[in-house]
């Protein structure tokens, strides 16, 4: 079956889903610790650890570009500011995590669209922080078998991967439609629910392996 543009804007819950199984395809190695986060103000939709121990903060927009991105953007730089100090307090926390303590933060951006004016902060912003540190992706949510999937497309390099389509299930369209494919290990579950202002517990930190694909 073809894929068809998602009508509507997705719920954020299911687009943090989608985004989950789309990144188990595009970014293997990074594991999802927390979701809902609380950084200095607002929630961080996901925070994941990357290969070498980095912490990844991962925020999301429904709308299209205009204040949502401008307001995504400064969202992600007010989170590597405050996460920054407070990495080497959550590595004493959950040393078996595997968080590299001196490791810098990182920042990968999500929207249906950004504003050109964006895209161009981004890409200065990238330059003086570290190619790596500051990633822009724009996104198109389709529907496939009634399922919620992401085509991703990054415009500014950072902690993002090539550009992907990963179903709501975690297979790609093209498997979700017959074709086979190796699978890779998946990302861990959701959080449990915590009533600390970080949003997490020990037991949100504990290391676990990848569920199967």
């Amino acid at each position: 079956m073809a894929e068809l543009e998602w009508q509507g804007t997705p719920p954020q819950g299911s687009l943090r889903r989608a985004l989950r199984q789309a990144l188990r395809r595009t970014c293997p190695g990074w594991r999802v610790v927390a979701e809902g986060f609380l950084g200095a103000e607002t929630p961080i939709d996901l925070l994941a650890i990357g290969g070498s121990g980095e912490l990844i903060c991962i925020r999301t927009a429904t709308g299209g570009a205009g204040d949502d991105s401008a307001r995504l953007l400064a969202s992600a730089l007010s989170d590597l500011a405050w996460l920054a100090p407070r990495v080497a307090d959550l590595h004493k926390l959950s040393p078996e995590l595997g968080l590299r303590p001196l490791a810098q933060p990182r920042a990968a951006l999500f929207a249906p669209d950004f504003d050109r004016e964006v895209i161009v902060a981004a890409e200065h912003l990238a330059g003086l922080l570290g190619h790596d540190r500051l990633g822009l992706t724009r996104y198109r949510a389709l529907r496939q078998q009634g399922q919620l999937a992401l085509l991703l497309d990054p415009l500014v390099p950072g902690p993002t991967a090539a550009p992907s389509v990963a179903s709501y299930d975690g297979r790609p369209l093209a498997e979700a439609s017959g074709a086979s494919r190796t699978t890779r290990p998946g990302l861990v579950d959701p959080p449990s629910p915590s009533a600390f202002r970080t949003g997490l517990t020990d037991a949100d930190l504990r290391a676990e392996p990848g569920l199967p694909a």
